[in-house]
């Protein structure tokens, strides 16, 4: 009863698909008997073939743009790393110390520091 029904996923064709079966269309009308008719569908296809071709570029320039704003936000990031790089290194680094240093620091520590 309570038994909810799972919609099967339809993959969509690809434009380039969609392109490449209207250009067969087209193919197809073009060896064909000319008549009222096919001329009719010929406008059609030339219709679609235009619809794909719009969506095709649409769907480039939205990767394009995509891509475009991820590469800004990676050059910030690279930016802001750099400033901080450049900060961290202006500021003088602590050396290692030798051992010498070392026995000399704990000498000065254990006799009161004189």
């Amino acid at each position: 009863m309570g038994e909810a029904q799972i919609k099967k996923r339809v993959r969509r064709r690809s434009i380039a698909v969609q392109l490449q079966e209207a250009l067969n269309s087209a193919q197809e009308l073009e060896q064909a008997e000319q008549s009222d008719l096919s001329i009719a569908r010929m406008k059609l296809v030339q219709t679609r073939i235009d619809c794909l071709l719009t969506m095709q570029a649409r769907e480039r320039h939205d990767k394009l743009r995509k891509l475009a704003d991820e590469l800004k936000a990676v050059k910030a990031e690279n930016e802001r790393l750099r400033q901080e790089r450049a900060a961290l290194s202006a500021k003088p680094a602590a050396r290692p110390m030798s051992e010498a240093e070392i026995a000399l620091a704990n000498y000065e520590r254990q006799n009161g520091g004189s």
